[in-house]
């Protein structure tokens, strides 16, 4: 009962990017994101082993490894005097997994909506880049309970033939999104998978 009264408040409140549900078919939806800015990380090895490295080293940038300008409040309007210091990004959801070869993935953080390109912190490590994902539709996958390379096939595979059955092209790669922290109650984990549509 602990373990799911903390994974429960563990979920609570947890920003996610703006979308508008255009098509809902139980588990399969069809989906407009706003734009949204994001970090990424390109990642090469077993996807289990790979990801996770990966995922602490992207918790590690929203957390405390970035730098930012702390401005001297007498000078509100310019950069004179700023202080470079790390600041804390609040965590939001989800994490967001591409595979792009056999051995290669691309791992991704969307970071809060306050945010802009402009504003938001600056990785330490330089194998984080920020980027900004323009208004996309999407098609949407979901499922629960734990996730792994062999679930996101199989499920990668269903969504694909929902696609083809309804005559709907992909434009881009596949993502895999979790919603939740790795040690969540597995009842009550969230996933789905999704792509790029039209």
């Amino acid at each position: 009962m602990l373990w799911i009264t903390i994974s429960i408040i563990s979920i609570l409140n947890i920003e996610e990017p703006e979308y508008t549900v255009v098509e809902n078919d139980w588990k399969f939806e069809i989906r407009d994101y706003a734009p949204y800015i994001f970090a990424q990380v390109e990642v090469t090895g077993p996807r289990e082993q790979a990801i996770w490295i990966w995922f602490w080293k992207l918790a590690s940038y929203i957390f405390w490894d970035n730098k930012t300008l702390k401005r001297n409040p007498n000078y509100q309007h310019s950069r004179v005097n700023a202080e470079i210091t790390s600041e804390s990004i609040k965590m939001t959801a989800p994490f967001i997994d591409i595979k792009t070869g056999n051995w290669t993935h691309i791992v991704q953080f969307i970071m809060p909506r306050k945010y802009s390109i402009k504003n938001l912190p600056v990785p330490s490590n330089s194998d984080i880049k920020i980027l900004e994902n323009p208004m996309t539709r999407r098609a949407v996958l979901k499922y629960g309970w734990i996730t792994n390379s062999n679930i996101i096939d199989s499920k990668t595979r269903k969504l694909e033939v929902i696609l083809w059955n309804n005559k709907i092209p992909k434009t881009g790669d596949i993502y895999s999104a979790q919603y939740n922290p790795p040690m969540t109650f597995p009842l009550l984990k969230r996933n789905e998978i999704m792509v790029d549509i039209w």
